[in-house]
Order: C-alpha cells, then sequence, then structure tokens
C-alpha cells in the first residue's frame, strides 16, 4: 500500500493514524526458514543491512511483516546513514552495520505461519500484529485525529517524516493509494544556486544543486531539487552582480519540502527530488537578507 500526499489530515473515525517513518520501506519475509528482506520495487535489502538477520529468530517460516528500517542517531533518524549503506563494499556495510545499526519497524502483518492475514480488515491486521509481534519493534498509532495532529508538531524535532492515515476497514492492497494518505510538514527557503545536472546540454536542466548561508558568509550544499519547467529562452537571467544572486531556479524558484532537522551541528537538507516551485525570477539579496529555515 502506498500514500497519496495530501495537505491535511482526513477527520472522522474511519481512519487509523501513524507515524510516516523516515527510511526505506522493506517488506520482512521468512519463506520456509530463509530470511528475506524487499524494497518497494521487489529489490532485496538485507546484503545492506546484515544486522537484521536476527530477526529471522522471531519470524515463523511462511510469514511477512511490512514496516520501515531506519537509523536513529542520538534519538533522532538519519537518512543520511540510511543512503550510506547502499555500498557494494561488503566489508563497509559491515562496518557501518556495527557502528550504527538499524532497526525494523513495523506497521502490518501480511502473513503468519502460512495463514494469509492482509485480506482482513486493517483493525483486525493491527490486532495480530500486536498480539504476535513480540520481540518487534511495532509503529504506534491512534484513532484520534486530536493525537495525530499532535504528532506533526513534535515529530519534526526527531526526524520523522509526517503522519500517515489508513481507512479503517480495507484489506491490504499492495501498490494501491485507495485507503491511504500522508501528510508532511513543509517549509520553503530562499537558496543559492551552486550548480546544476544537466538533461540534455544546453537545452534542458535536470536538476539545481542548492545552497544556504551560514552566519560567517560560506555557503552550505544542502540537496538538490528537480526542476518542473524548463526556462524560456528570451529570459535566461544574466549573471548575477556581486552579493547579489538568483531566487533558487533559473527564472526564480524555491525549493519546496520536508525540512528534516537535524539539530545545530549540520545544515538543513532538502529531501532529493524536492519539488521546484516557479517565482517571478526576481533578484533576492545574498548574504545580508537570505532568510534561513524557520527554527534555525
Amino acid at each position: 500500500m502506498e500514500a497519496e500526499l495530501v495537505r491535511e489530515l482526513p477527520a472522522g473515525e474511519g481512519w487509523q493514524y501513524e507515524p510516516k517513518w523516515d527510511g526505506f520501506r522493506g517488506v520482512l519475509e521468512n519463506d520456509g526458514g530463509e530470511l528475506a528482506l524487499w524494497s518497494r520495487n521487489e529489490r532485496p535489502l538485507l546484503r545492506y543491512f546484515p544486522e537484521l538477520g536476527v530477526l529471522g529468530e522471531l519470524l515463523p517460516p511462511h510469514s511477512a511483516l511490512d514496516g520501515e528500517i531506519v537509523i536513529a542517531k542520538e534519538g533522532v533518524l538519519d537518512f543520511d546513514s540510511m543512503q550510506m549503506r547502499l555500498h557494494p563494499a561488503e566489508s563497509r556495510v559491515r562496518r557501518l552495520a556495527a557502528e550504527i545499526p538499524a532497526i525494523f519497524i513495523a506497521f502490518d502483518l501480511l502473513l503468519w505461519d502460512g495463514e494469509p492475514v492482509h485480506p482482513r480488515p486493517l483493525e483486525e491486521r493491527r490486532e495480530e500484529l500486536l498480539r504476535r509481534g513480540d520481540g518487534f519493534w511495532i509503529s504506534p498509532a491512534t484513532n484520534s485525529l486530536q493525537a495525530a495532529t499532535a504528532w506533526l508538531d513534535r515529530f519534526e524535532a526527531t526526524g520523522l517524516d509526517g503522519v500517515i492515515a489508513k481507512r479503517r476497514g480495507m484489506a491490504y492492497m499492495p501498490g494501491s493509494r485507495e485507503a491511504v494518505v500522508k501528510v508532511k510538514e513543509h517549509k520553503t527557503a530562499d537558496c543559492v544556486v551552486i550548480g546544476v545536472r544537466w538533461k540534455s546540454k544546453p537545452e534542458k536542466l535536470a536538476t539545481l544543486l542548492l545552497g544556504l548561508y551560514r552566519e560567517d558568509g560560506e555557503v552550505d550544499y544542502v540537496g538538490s531539487a528537480a526542476i518542473g519547467a524548463q526556462p524560456r529562452r528570451d529570459r535566461v537571467p544574466s549573471p548575477p552582480a556581486p552579493r547579489r544572486t538568483l531566487r533558487a531556479a533559473l527564472l526564480g524558484a524555491e525549493p519546496v519540502g520536508h525540512e528534516r532537522a537535524r539539530g545545530d551541528a549540520a545544515p538543513p537538507r532538502a529531501r532529493r527530488g524536492s519539488a521546484v516551485r516557479q517565482g517571478a525570477g526576481e533578484p533576492v539579496p545574498a548574504r545580508d537578507e537570505a532568510r534561513p529555515l524557520p527554527g534555525r
């Protein structure tokens, strides 16, 4: 099941709310005694997270759980550490697994000891998960919209990615967005374009490489943003004057995406693939008036 992005959490008695974990979605499966961990695109993930192999002792043969693989540093989820695991060198993967182990957080039960659970309603699957999932990390859930709304305000500091709402009474539907929506906390920031990636030079841009100014005047790279519209040939901007730059795009744009809290030691980053909102192309002051992210 995949979640559709919406602006507000749905109200009513027919919804169950859960945290949206900022990690890699995975199905943990014991297929007749051999443990496997599959990505949403059915790619094997266990070689990148070998420390999760011990979960095979908790999962009976012919059983499967849906969940999220996450890594936390000092109580805050760290997506960068997740990406570092996707490395071809087994020695490096095992070293990172020992230094910063990942955990698997289960939020749905699909199959247990050969018995299909996925056709049953969400609330029944939840009960079975709580009953049978002893030893696993299990995602919290609530039927209270008020509690879920409070999560949105609280969870950003711990690195979570928003709140998921699932329609109760529905069976598990792989790949469907019919019964699941998600809400993310969004922020915007005026960024400096410090580079570009071309799709076909010089006609089409692929992504912008973005930066934010620090207090000492230096620029930190904060991520990339995909280009949703191409610049018009008659409106290519001239080079910026000293102490001035353009809003984050060739014709004026700002990155629009969820910014995960990372503490004061590191600059905030835009998630890869953040949307870009086209603006008017007006220049903005570079260092002295460039706006930092709210709360920074």
